[in-house]
């Protein structure tokens, strides 16, 4: 163990587990969450996670090749809360239906129950999403889960899950309309109920705009572009609470006019009673490649994003947009009058390495998370570069930040913390990041940590501000 700062080893005397300093994070060692799972080979992604009563539960996607075909199954692990030991070493099984099930997202009631969400493929056709109750002690209620949504002939993928009200929520991109994807949801009770069997439309492009630009030939083109180009689509969603309703934050993306055509927008929805409450918040200029991260605060809400400032160039930021409680954006992404294109209004940092090589064309998503800790907004991405002067692969790193829900339109820290990162490490990839709010000021910090194709662990580490 380094030497570290006399008030991190004052936490350490103090009974807990701090192992790293991380500037004005402690943190303990990154563990994997579940290092027997299904061993030696080992393809653990996308994870998420959540935080109850007296664990965390982190979920994620478990793929491997069975029976000379690629499939995935969905498993989660129990985490201690203050000392981020694995309590589930071989993973808990949540479902081994067939074909595959991934983009796993978690939600607890804060009573001792999770629900997990999933895109699954069992149908063999398309993806429909399905969830299954955990308990903190680690007993999966709902064995290969129960169907949330699952229409003929229609994707829905890429779903959310968040509580409020004492109902859950889940949302999902739905392609019922395709080949627009709109915004559905539906609520599912404490006892594992799906309450809206035809979910509930929570923002989508209408049957007659789209019609009124279908061509009658049935063909794909239409006059200069695909047709549905000028429509917009809405995708992954992200949901956060406040114990009384739920925020869901999703990108609009229209493909035509060029450059990225996505805005993050957020909407209200109060779960008790499967209501939106007003009109969707859409913030202009807010173009971003992965999922917006979403988090309440004691002020209102935070919204993180890996935003792009434009340009063909690799250049995203890891930013945050604030509202208050009644939804007034505090931030602002669209460029001033006369500015320079990186002068707007919104709590950012460039994300630049000196050895960077913008416009190479990069691989990495750039998924940005947030949880609110007591004091700031905790945000973290991933990030990827490649040297000006190498070809050889792109390196990946974890960076965590902060955000002041009432401070200046800035971050707190003026560069942001590498927590991880494959730089110098040949075959290694880090990425994927999720957070979740701890008691006393703690988050729990999990992301993928790859060392091969098929050395791929989810691992965890709890973060706390000095």
């Amino acid at each position: 163990m380094r030497i570290l700062k006399p008030l991190l080893a004052s936490m350490i005397l103090a009974g807990a587990a701090w192992a790293e300093d991380l500037g004005p994070f402690a943190s303990t060692e990154a563990a994997p969450v579940a290092p027997e799972c299904r061993a030696p080979k080992m393809i653990q992604i996308n994870p998420a996670t959540a935080c109850g009563k007296k664990v965390y539960l982190v979920a994620w996607s478990d793929g491997m090749n069975s029976g000379g075909r690629d499939s995935s199954d969905i498993y989660c692990a129990r985490v201690e809360l203050k000392t981020g030991k694995t309590l589930d070493p071989r993973g808990i099984l949540v479902c081994k239906a067939d074909f595959d099930q991934g983009f796993p997202a978690v939600a607890s009631d804060g009573n001792g129950n999770f629900l997990v969400v999933w895109q699954d493929l069992r149908n063999g056709k398309d993806y429909d999403v399905y969830a299954a109750r955990v308990n903190e002690d680690g007993k999966v209620l709902d064995p290969d889960g129960f169907a949330v949504s699952a229409r003929k002939d229609s994707n829905e993928a890429r779903p959310a899950a968040g509580y409020a009200a004492g109902t859950f929520l889940v949302a999902w991109m739905d392609a019922r309309r395709y080949p627009v994807y709109g915004l559905w949801g539906a609520r599912v009770s404490e006892a594992g109920k799906c309450q809206d069997a035809e979910g509930i439309e929570l923002d989508s492009e209408s049957k007659a705009a789209i019609d009124k630009v279908m061509p009658k030939d049935g063909k794909w083109l239409g006059d200069k572009e695909y047709w549905w180009y000028p429509l917009c689509s809405r995708v992954t969603p992200a949901i956060a609470s406040d114990g009384k309703k739920c925020l869901v934050a999703y990108k609009r993306e229209v493909v035509s006019g060029g450059g990225n055509g996505a805005s993050a927008t957020v909407l209200t929805v109060d779960p008790g009673a499967g209501k939106i409450s007003g009109t969707p918040v859409v913030f202009k200029g807010s173009g971003s490649y992965d999922r917006p991260a979403l988090t309440s605060t004691d002020k209102g809400w935070a919204l993180g994003l890996d935003h792009w400032i434009g340009g063909w160039g690799c250049t995203p930021t890891l930013s945050c947009a604030r509202l208050d409680a009644g939804l007034k954006p505090l931030d602002s992404f669209e460029i001033r009058q006369g500015g320079k294109q990186e002068e707007y209004n919104a709590p950012t940092e460039p994300l630049k390495d000196p050895a960077y090589a913008a416009g190479k064309g990069q691989t990495c998503p750039f998924q940005p998370a947030a949880a609110w800790n007591g004091r700031h907004v905790v945000l973290a991405m991933e990030f990827g570069w490649r040297g000006q002067k190498d070809d050889t692969g792109t390196r990946t790193a974890i960076l965590i930040n902060r955000c002041d829900p009432e401070g200046p339109a800035k971050l707190v820290d003026a560069a942001s913390v590498r927590v991880d990162t494959s730089e110098d490490k040949k075959g290694l990839a880090v990425g994927n990041p999720a957070l979740a709010a701890g008691p006393d000021g703690e988050c729990l910090l999990v992301y993928e940590k790859d060392a091969g194709l098929e050395d791929c662990k989810i691992v965890a580490r709890v973060i706390r501000e000095k």
